[in-house]
């Protein structure tokens, strides 16, 4: 029995150690599920979001209980804006009673300038209702003119010190985000894209400057023609009598069809007639 007990128990470690060292991703929500037992719950109303030095702000949330791991090198698919400088995330258990997983502190130049809250997707109708509610006298900024900067497929409120961004829907299994983002980093990202906008304009511009003019096509007329036209006189216009007589035309002999036809009725027989006017 002692025997089967140790397998049991090496074959249980052998387990453990492989699924820790060979399955990073497994670990990794394994210890995030660990550490939401007993993580904070994230309590900030939306209109009370808005820049804070960053110094204070860590300082603050560290005495809650906040194990906030920060990174001064964001990867890009970790930012919200493309000039965040820092990013500091912590595990929680919900956001104002909503189950959650996590929220980040998103900093430019020692100031927060975006929250970003993650949920799992099961959230979504409970996260929707609390904003619908909390929002219920504000109308969302998705429905007017000018909404495109936000992104597609999105509700978007503003608040005392910016907006509040989360997805119209979200696929089953996919992570469900509610961002924050400030006004001063909206007004960058602002000028950033009329910056990007004015320097392809200038683009094309020194290309159309630099493009080489096209010649107009030039119609080159022998000279040979050119003497033949000069020396031809303006044909004339044909004119024409009115009433019961004929235009007056010239036949191939010099002679005009009247003149032919006296001629042949001069003839002395009718047969010399019928003979002329056959010619």
């Amino acid at each position: 029995m002692t025997k089967v007990l140790k397998i049991s128990a090496i074959i249980l470690i052998a387990g453990v150690l492989a699924v820790w060292f060979g399955l990073p991703d497994l670990r990794d929500t394994l210890i995030a599920h660990v550490k939401r037992l007993s993580a904070p719950a994230f309590v900030l109303a939306p209109n009370d979001m808005k820049p804070q030095p960053q110094a204070q702000w860590l300082e603050a949330y560290r005495s809650l209980g906040y194990d906030l791991q920060c990174n001064g090198n964001p990867a890009p698919q970790a930012r919200v804006s493309t000039d965040d400088d820092t990013v500091c995330t912590a595990i929680i258990k919900s956001y104002d009673g909503i189950p959650a997983d996590s929220v980040d502190f998103l900093f430019h130049k020692g100031e927060l300038q975006h929250i970003r809250i993650g949920f799992p997707d099961t959230s979504m109708e409970a996260l929707q209702a609390h904003l619908n509610d909390a929002f219920s006298k504000s109308r969302r900024l998705d429905q007017q003119p000018g909404a495109e900067i936000f992104g597609k497929n999105v509700h978007v409120w503003p608040v005392a010190e910016g907006v509040v961004i989360i997805p119209r829907t979200v696929a089953p299994n996919q992570p469900l985000t509610l961002i924050w983002t400030s006004k001063s980093s909206l007004l960058r990202d602002l000028e950033a894209k009329k910056d990007r906008a004015m320097q392809e304009l200038q683009k094309l511009r020194e290309k159309a400057q630099s493009a080489p003019a096209v010649p107009a096509p030039v119609v080159e007329t022998a000279p040979e023609a050119e003497s033949a036209a000069a020396a031809s006189p303006a044909p004339s216009k044909p004119t024409h009598k009115h009433g019961n007589t004929r235009h007056a035309t010239v036949s191939n002999h010099g002679t005009s069809p009247d003149a032919d036809l006296r001629k042949c009725l001069d003839m002395p027989t009718d047969r010399d007639v019928a003979r002329c006017a056959a010619h």
